[in-house]
């Protein structure tokens, strides 16, 4: 087993590399579907570090952890909102984009519900920019008429607030003797000390 310092200067070049692969994804490759579905799937990753334990459903407990701990209030708030409207937000969007691959309507399983996404990227560094400082947050439901809803995804800004997610964790492992015991476990069973 590696130590602290080792094992967050790995985290450290993890953050770096999932941030610019994020980025240019969205602005060079202008592939939205994909930047969305790669952001739901580094949502879990970043809350593996906090839960690397096998306790039953820990998958949507890492998801839902960085929405309501570690991103910013605004995606608590529309987290409660797609949970208390729709369905589970780890089922509809990390496992549904994820398995599902399909960015078109869906019905909701036990629901007469239709859910229907628009995800938003930016083909420019100046597009980019702007979507982060108009918005405030990257991602939206809106009820588009009995039983429809549409979710909102803004890959630019939701892109800049998982950043401050990760900038949070850090803190928390720097600062918390709990979680740094938490990030040491799950960087030693991913090995992350031997990430080049």
């Amino acid at each position: 087993m590696g130590n602290f310092s080792d094992y967050y200067q790995k985290f450290e070049k993890m953050e770096e590399f999932i941030f610019s692969d994020l980025k240019n994804a969205t602005v060079k490759g202008q592939s939205n579907f994909l930047v969305a579905m790669a952001l739901f799937n580094y949502i879990e990753m970043l809350g593996s570090f906090s839960f690397p334990c096998d306790e039953k459903d820990i998958e949507a407990k890492r998801f839902n952890y960085v929405f309501t701990d570690l991103l910013p209030k605004e995606y608590k708030d529309e987290f409660i909102n797609i949970r208390d409207s729709i369905a589970k937000p780890y089922g509809l969007l990390r496992c549904g984009m994820t398995h599902g691959y399909l960015p078109v309507s869906i019905v909701v399983k036990n629901q007469n519900t239709q859910v229907s996404y628009s995800i938003i990227g930016a083909n420019n560094e100046a597009k980019y920019l702007l979507c982060i400082e108009n918005k405030n947050c990257g991602i939206k439901l809106s009820n588009q008429g009995k039983n429809e809803f549409k979710i909102e995804i803004l890959n630019p800004r939701f892109i800049h607030d998982f950043k401050t997610a990760f900038e949070e964790f850090k803190s928390k492992i720097k600062n918390e003797d709990d979680s740094k015991a938490k990030f040491i476990h799950r960087a030693s069973d991913l090995n992350l000390d031997r990430l080049e």
